[in-house]
């Protein structure tokens, strides 16, 4: 008897077998890249929430302690979000109480304001959607600027894209 046969056999299902536990592994490395990928697009999206209701509540202090004042305050953050060679649009939404921030990869994210005295916050639409600020991120390292405008002749706060 020949055991040629089943030495050839046994390489194949040994080969089958190593080439699934690979490819298992590719998958679940792939996986996780992507959940941490969109966990840390998470957060800087928050932390860019968070920076621009604080540049309004700025706003918001300014108009109930200076009323005839005109005062502005700028607020920057990172444009690069997904890395060298990824490319993720999303829209600033800012409403009197809330900032949102809503991206293409459906991550939202949302920070409140403190409106005290209730002034009103308008979105000046400028390269918007009615009337969010749409930023366009592209992967070149620089940063996005949001200008925030108390205008005392207005009697309101403007938010637009610098």
């Amino acid at each position: 008897m020949d055991d040629k046969g089943y030495a050839e056999i046994g390489y194949v299902f040994t080969y089958l077998a190593s080439a699934i536990v690979l490819a298992s592994v590719i998958g679940a490395c792939i996986s996780l890249t992507a959940e941490s990928r969109d966990a840390s697009t998470e957060i800087i999206l928050q932390d860019t929430a968070n920076r621009i209701a604080g540049g309004v509540e700025k706003m918001v202090y300014m108009a109930n302690s200076h009323p005839n004042s005109t005062y502005s305050v700028d607020v920057s953050f990172p444009l690069e979000i997904r890395g060298s060679s990824a490319e993720m649009k999303y829209a600033i939404e800012v409403t009197n109480d809330t900032v949102y921030i809503n991206a293409s990869d459906s991550i939202r994210v949302r920070s409140i304001i403190h409106n005290f005295g209730n002034i009103n916050i308008k979105v000046v639409p400028k390269d918007s959607i009615k009337g969010s600020i749409l930023v366009r991120e592209y992967a070149s390292g620089a940063t996005q600027t949001v200008k925030i405008t108390w205008d005392a002749e207005e009697k309101c706060i403007a938010v637009r894209k610098a």
